[in-house]
């Protein structure tokens, strides 16, 4: 069993139905692609469509009872504030879901045009799959703003060196993003 993550609202919804459409075509083993919801309508449109392979999660479930995260909420524009959630929604899922020993993330825009299978196989029994953006040099201005990483497709394990990676980022997210 594999388990996805990602997130959008009922600007990306189209999107985030691609991509779920996307892993279906070419996943082979079964999946859960769990989605928050970042808005009402996105959550009552996906409850309506009753996906099998998608558990949903408000919005609310992920800020509940934490005050860190909503304090940023009050200072940010709402795409740095979505930036900002993104760790945080990772950890969530993992800490409260004890069946998931991988959680891949992915960005609702994202789609597969083959299997996902070499991702796999790259991380082996590591921790963490992350990716840099290798920006091409026409394209390397943009690195600053950007970061050295790309945040599109990420996974982490349940384990120490996993959970500490996503609590030391979800903390330099929460300083700024």
């Amino acid at each position: 069993m594999r388990y996805y993550c990602t997130y959008f609202d009922r600007q990306y919804l189209n999107r985030g139905l691609a991509l779920l459409e996307s892993i279906r075509r070419h996943e082979t083993s079964r999946f859960t692609l769990f989605v928050v919801c970042m808005d009402e309508m996105t959550r009552v449109i996906l409850t309506q469509l009753a996906i099998p392979e998608i558990h949903l999660i408000p919005l609310h479930d992920i800020e509940q009872r934490d005050e860190a995260l909503l304090k940023t909420k009050r200072s940010r524009s709402l795409v740095e504030y979505y930036w900002t959630m993104t760790p945080t929604i990772i950890l969530r899922i993992l800490e409260r879901d004890r069946r998931i020993d991988l959680l891949t993330y992915l960005d609702a825009d994202l789609f597969f045009f083959s299997s996902p299978e070499p991702l796999f196989g790259e991380l082996g029994k590591n921790s963490i799959l992350i990716h840099e953006h290798r920006f091409s040099p026409s394209q390397a201005h943009l690195a600053p703003h950007n970061g050295r990483f790309n945040v599109g497709l990420l996974s982490f394990r349940r384990d120490t060196r996993g959970l500490q990676a996503l609590r030391w980022w979800r903390e330099r997210c929460l300083e700024w993003c």
